[in-house]
Order: C-alpha cells, then structure tokens, then sequence
C-alpha cells in the first residue's frame, strides 16, 4: 500500500518518504529516460523534482493515451515528497480519466489505485461498476481496493456480494476490502 497524501487545501501532513514505493523509470518524450536514485523521489534535486511533474501534468493535459496512469502513479509519488505537487489537482484528473469513455483498462487501473489513495469519493460509483463487472481480473482488483478505500457502508454491502466469485485473486482482493471497511479491524 502507498503512503496517504493528504488532498486538503492547506496542505497538511506530507507521509515519510522513505515509505514510498520503489523507484520509477518513466519514458520522457523524445526517447530520453529519466533514471530515479535508489529511493525514489525523494532522493532527487528540486529541479529535477520540478522537471519531472511537469513532464507527467504535461502528459495528462495532452491525453497521450497509455501513459495516463503512469503519470498519476508518478504524481502521488512525487506528492508524497514534494508540497509543490496539488493534490487536489491529481485527484481531479485521476476522477476525469475514470470517466473518460475512451480510457483504457491499465491506465483505470492506476486511477483507481490513486483515488483510493487521495480518498476520492467521486471514483466510488465508477469503483463499484468496475468490482462488479470490470472487463478482467487486474481492473476488478484495483475497483475492489478503491471501493475498500472509499466505500463505507455501501461499499461493504457491495464486497460482501462478491465473495462467491469464481477468481480466487477477486475473492482475495474483497476480503481484504471489506477488512478494511469492518468496524473493529485493523485493515
């Protein structure tokens, strides 16, 4: 699991860095790669911070099919160290690329993995259409985490209908949502 973010306005707690995932390599237009130190994000120069959160809003705005996910992904990441990434912005487009008809399962994936970490309510009817009858298994795992997120007691409701699934990774995946949904648990 990703370190939280917090989305408020005001900027609030920032999560450890040192928490955050392994480092990214995404590809920068051109065919350039931009190598990340042992670390992650936390470990780069302001610049080279400012450098590469400009390179992945620039692929959100320009909706370069395929790498939308990856820019979300890169952009929590980038959030989890630098207060200069807005939050507030990230969870916007994450909530505008689940709702874009043309988007594809992959870069779904990664905005529902984003929405469930900024706390995105606005995700969850997308979250639960797509527990429910995602096009395959990896877009059905990553709504169910989101729901878990996200979900309350109508997410609970929902989880709790889809642990007769056939897949055992859908059946993993709900119970370790609704863990995190029951009151008393640790999830």
């Amino acid at each position: 699991m990703f370190p939280k973010v917090n989305t408020s306005s005001s900027g609030g707690e920032r999560a450890d860095p040192r928490q955050s995932q392994p480092p990214l390599a995404p590809g920068k237009p051109g065919g350039t790669t931009i190598r990340l130190p042992l670390g992650g994000m936390a470990k780069l120069k302001e610049g080279e911070r400012n450098e590469l959160q400009q390179l992945f809003w620039s692929i959100l705005d320009k909706k370069q099919a395929g790498f939308g996910g990856t820019a979300l992904l890169g952009l929590y990441h980038l959030a989890v160290c630098d207060p200069s990434v807005d939050p507030a912005r990230l969870s916007e487009e994450a909530v505008e690329l689940l709702r874009a008809p043309d988007a594809s399962p992959l870069v779904q994936i990664s905005a529902f993995q984003v929405c469930g970490l900024l706390g995105e309510r606005r995700a969850l009817t997308q979250a639960i259409e797509a527990a429910q009858n995602g096009q395959n298994i990896a877009l059905r795992v990553s709504a169910i985490a989101a729901v878990g997120a996200l979900g309350g007691r109508d997410g609970l409701v929902v989880l709790r209908s889809l642990l007769r699934e056939a897949n055992p990774s859908v059946r993993t995946a709900v119970r370790t949502a609704i863990k995190r949904l029951e009151p008393g648990t640790n999830g």
